[in-house]
Order: C-alpha cells, then sequence, then structure tokens
C-alpha cells in the first residue's frame, strides 16, 4: 500500500511538472505571436509613414511647380485684332505684297526678359501639309528687353511680296494662304529660365461650291508643328 500511495504521488507530480511546462510553452507562444503581431505592426505604421512622406513630397513639388507657373511670365505673339482677313488678301491682290503690325504681349505675372524674335510672312499651300516644319535660321538675338506684365511690344512685319500674277490669283482663289509665324524667346527674373513661344496663324479665301468667293477667314491657331508655348 505504501508503495501505491509514492507512487501516485510521484504520477501527480509528473503531472503537474508538465502542465506547468505547457503552461510557459503557451505563455511564450502567446509572447512571440504578440512580438510578431507587433512587429508587424510597426512595419504597417513605418510602410505608410514613408508612402504619406513621399506622397507629400509630391504634392509639394506640384504645389511648387503650379506657384513658378502663375508667378513666370507668358509671352503671345499676335496681330492686331482689327486687321480684316480680306484686307490681307485684297494686298496682295492689288498690290502683290503685304505687311502686318503685331505685337508680343506679356500675359503672365513676372516681367520677361525678350532676347529673340523673329517673325515672317511666307505663302503656303492650303490646306498646309501635315510635314510642313518652320525655318528660323533668320532669327537674330537681340539684348535684353524687359516687357512688364500686361504690357507689349509692337512691331511691323517685313512684307510678303508676290510679283507673280498666277500665285498671286491662287491666293484669290484659296489655293494658297498667307501664313504668319515665328519665335520668341525670352527669361524670366524669378529662375533665370529661357522660355520659347513659337506662333502660326494664316489668312485664306473661302470659296463656294461655284467657285465663288463667299468669304475670308482667319485662323488664329495654325499649323501645329509651327505652335509651342515653353
Amino acid at each position: 500500500m505504501e508503495y501505491k500511495r509514492k507512487h501516485d504521488e510521484r504520477q501527480t507530480k509528473i503531472q503537474e511538472e508538465i502542465a506547468r511546462f505547457t503552461g510557459q510553452l503557451v505563455t511564450v507562444g502567446w509572447f512571440q505571436i504578440t512580438v510578431a503581431v507587433i512587429g508587424l505592426g510597426g512595419i504597417i505604421v513605418a510602410w505608410r509613414a514613408s508612402n504619406a512622406a513621399k506622397e507629400s513630397a509630391k504634392a509639394a513639388s506640384a504645389q511648387a511647380g503650379v506657384i513658378k507657373s502663375l508667378e513666370r511670365p507668358w509671352l503671345v505673339v499676335t496681330p492686331p485684332q482689327k486687321l480684316k482677313p480680306r484686307k490681307v488678301i485684297n494686298s496682295i491682290a492689288q498690290s502683290g505684297g503685304v505687311a502686318i503690325d503685331f505685337s508680343v504681349k506679356n500675359i503672365g505675372k513676372g516681367p520677361a526678359f525678350l532676347v529673340e524674335q523673329f517673325a515672317i510672312l511666307v505663302r503656303m499651300p492650303y490646306p498646309i501639309p501635315d510635314n510642313e516644319q518652320p525655318d528660323y535660321s533668320g532669327a537674330k538675338p537681340l539684348p535684353k528687353m524687359p516687357i512688364a506684365p500686361n504690357d507689349s511690344h509692337s512691331q511691323r512685319s517685313k512684307p510678303l511680296i508676290i510679283p507673280s500674277e498666277q500665285i498671286r490669283q491662287d491666293i484669290v482663289d484659296g489655293k494658297d494662304c498667307i501664313v504668319f509665324y515665328g519665335r520668341v524667346s525670352y527669361y524670366d527674373t524669378l529662375h533665370e529660365i529661357l522660355h520659347k513661344t513659337r506662333f502660326c496663324c494664316y489668312w485664306r479665301t473661302i470659296k463656294g461650291p461655284d467657285g465663288q468667293t463667299i468669304g475670308y477667314q482667319y485662323v488664329p491657331n495654325g499649323h501645329i508643328n509651327f505652335i509651342e508655348y515653353d
């Protein structure tokens, strides 16, 4: 009986030790899981913080770009609004030549410093071919000419002379058009960046199905290969 009692006590102690050890393992396991979850949470938080920082930097860069665009000068080149298309065509038909006044206007908020100006009147077939390219070989540098916001620099173009009667008639008949194009280059004061404006417009005769003239057209935005605002 004494032997059985001692045997039972040993079994009880062994079971208690096993239970205590198992409890420790469970505690360690939960601790490891908790550490893993906390570690994963930290990684997620760090990843989110990194992404937020990147997005914030992108937003700041975009905002800075917008501010630069708002504060910089913008030069546009236009002939006078009162210039009638009929007058351009009739001048060619009657005298064989035409010249126009135009202005370089600063529509931006910062002063511009004009360093190059090139403008020319030419004859081109209508419609203007898709592969037509501008020629700026005649452009000449200028000393920095300041143009304040909302101010403009006016000038008269060199005349376009059409001595050939046949070519003059092609313009009158709408087979050719009169194209005014060119380029201005200028600096801004805020960043000393060189900007360029390339412009193009044209005038043409509109003929009806019966070949009779039904009107004259001024197109302010000409060939896409000739236009750029940088």
